[in-house]
């Protein structure tokens, strides 16, 4: 969004025809020949491999700056048991990262009533009309919560090691191969989105854009700025993605038995080989 509106993508000669959509539904464009690039969540590394080879070749938001937020009556981790918590389909890497902050904390994952729902909108909806006691959410689902009350009982990239990657730039390994400078073009031109978005200085006017053009009030957009940019730094320098990332989501798939290749880590889904070069 900061690349197009700052005028990054024009002058790389780069015209785009932006599509937004589902991301399960982005990866099947993707892989149908429909779109040439996505912004993908994890549902590339599921995809059927063979023709389709899809790879990430830039980084999109490198860590979930997930929430878990909860009513007044839950004090600490320990008042989750035997309460109902709103949280990230079973095939979400991220459920995983909840199963473990709950590990990390004493409390068995078996006690706690965790009610399924694909939409971080859906648990906010569900911790606010009373629904659920806790949700799992990302901002800025948290405005309206915290206006009502509730509170954030932790910040899930507080685990420290073994986030898995959140989304990223993806696409044909054949198609990128015969559009290797159009693909090198795309990724200078977006990481310098990324280095106007990260700037400090820019903060104000990152914060009225996410307000112009995400249709969001002004507390959401200070939200959204403060947890993706600020708390977690989810957009790194340069575009590139870490495979430490990528390795963390594979291994949660693999044992979650979502992907069954063992032998697959993050570097086969990754070709770093058009990243801007410092």
């Amino acid at each position: 969004m900061a690349a197009v509106e700052q005028g990054y993508f024009t002058a790389e000669g780069i015209k785009l025809d932006i599509t937004y959509g589902d991301p399960s539904l982005m990866t099947r464009a993707l892989a149908t020949g429909s779109a040439d690039m996505a912004q993908d969540g994890s549902d590339f590394v599921l995809y059927p491999r063979g023709d389709t080879n899809l790879v990430a070749v830039a980084a999109g938001v490198a860590v979930a700056p997930a929430m878990l937020y909860a009513n007044k009556d839950i004090k600490s981790p320990a008042d989750l048991a035997g309460k109902k918590v709103a949280v990230p389909m079973e095939t979400d890497a991220n459920l995983t990262v909840f199963k473990r902050f709950l590990s990390e904390n004493g409390v068995d994952a078996k006690a706690v009533d965790m009610q399924y729902m694909a939409a971080s909108s859906q648990r906010r909806d569900a911790l606010q009309n009373g629904v659920v006691d806790a949700a799992m959410i990302l901002p800025p689902d948290d405005v309206p919560l915290k206006e009502a009350g509730d509170h954030e009982l932790y910040f899930l990239p507080d685990l420290g090691s073994g986030l898995p990657q959140l989304t990223a730039i993806t696409v044909r390994q054949d198609w990128a191969q015969d559009h290797a400078s159009l693909v090198e073009a795309f990724i200078r031109a977006y990481a310098k989105g990324i280095a106007w978005v990260n700037d400090p200085a820019n903060k104000a006017g990152a914060i009225k854009l996410l307000e112009d053009k995400a249709k969001v009030s002004e507390a959401a957009a200070n939200s959204a700025y403060d947890a993706y940019v600020v708390r977690v730094k989810a957009y790194p320098e340069g575009g590139c993605i870490a495979q430490q990332g990528l390795d963390n989501l594979v291994k949660i798939d693999q044992e979650n038995g979502t992907l069954k290749d063992m032998s697959l880590t993050g570097a086969d889904f990754m070709d770093t080989s058009y990243c801007v070069k410092n």
